[in-house]
């Protein structure tokens, strides 16, 4: 149903955010969301995870939202996946979608969902290449990992590392520890010996995490290409001089930059892989000029990237959705 308003039909959509993200910058997100809606002409109401019931046992939500008249669709830029599968199962198209968030949400699941693409490819142009990733075992929240402890999964990363190197021990390392639900740069650590390795893993305790080939020939260099469908309406290089992760919100310092045709070519193919209707695609180069992708942000705060292109990605978001919905 459309709403008509001064004699025209504008098409109703739903914008739900987490109720708990109260700061400035992420209602700064909100504003351009707000925004970009208005010169599409479409009504967008925001609404957060708090306003909205979920019934596990009926799969059913309940809200007074529902009372303000139905949506064309939702954006759901959250995490509550609970809330967003409930929906879908109502019958709404949520984009992204609950599975798309999921999967970006855990470095672990996009690295599975990667690999499981790579082996159905069968030509290798359409393979994502991404640094060799491994899972650090599963422990439980109350024992979490000791130094005391086993760690023969270890020495079988070293091997694979080292064999992709030179053949010495020394080749496995620096590598990278991430948190596997971390954002913003947090979470993630570089690791120069056996030592400090273990010494990372035991503090994460019981948080699942990864740990990745470091591509030295990148450090503190990145690039965001701003994903809708398979177009990039923006892209950006960061870059920190001090920390070998460019995130901004580590002191990195960003700059407009133009993708080649292979970083153009792999974003697309993540797109896919993940089924994504929008994203953050953060890729590297490595020292033969390769793209190699590094994750997926299904929820990507757009407003540093706005504000050094002067694109707002929300408008290119709804005016994708519009489409879409027509």
């Amino acid at each position: 149903m459309h709403l008509k308003i001064d004699g025209r039909y504008m098409k109703q959509g739903w914008l739900i955010v987490n109720e708990y993200l109260d700061t400035e910058k992420f209602l700064e997100i909100r504003k351009l969301f707000l925004s970009g809606a208005e010169k599409k002409n479409v009504k967008l109401t925001v609404y957060t995870n708090a306003d909205f019931a979920v019934d596990l046992s009926g799969a059913v939500v309940k809200s007074r939202a529902f009372d303000e008249g139905e949506p064309e669709f939702i954006i759901f830029y959250d995490k509550d996946i609970a809330l967003a599968a409930a929906l879908e199962k109502m019958g709404y198209r949520l984009y992204n979608s609950a599975d798309a968030i999921d999967v970006c949400d855990s470095k672990v699941k996009t690295a599975t969902r990667i690999s499981e693409y790579n082996l159905n490819c069968r030509g290798d142009e359409a393979k994502i290449l991404m640094p060799r990733t491994y899972k650090v075992p599963f422990t439980y929240e109350n024992i979490g990992i000791k130094d005391s402890y086993s760690f023969d999964f270890l020495e079988y990363v070293e091997k694979d590392l080292c064999e992709a190197g030179e053949g010495a021990l020394s080749d496995a390392y620096p590598m990278v520890i991430k948190e596997s639900n971390s954002s913003f740069g947090m979470g993630v650590h570089l690791a120069g010996s056996r030592e400090e390795a273990i010494k990372l893993i035991c503090e994460y305790g019981n948080k699942a995490c990864i740990i990745q080939e470091y591509i030295s020939y990148s450090s503190g260099r990145d690039y965001r290409l701003q994903m809708v469908s398979d177009k990039c309406v923006c892209a950006m290089m960061r870059s920190n001089e001090n920390d070998f992760r460019a995130n901004i919100t580590n002191g990195g310092k960003m700059s407009e930059y133009k993708p080649t045709d292979e970083d153009l070519a792999l974003a697309r193919n993540v797109m896919k892989c993940l089924k994504l209707d929008f994203a953050g695609i953060d890729i590297v180069h490595d020292k033969s000029g390769r793209t190699v992708f590094l994750e997926a942000n299904s929820n990507a705060h757009f407003k540093n990237i706005y504000d050094l292109t002067g694109i707002n990605a929300a408008e290119k978001m709804i005016e994708y959705i519009v489409g879409k919905a027509e």
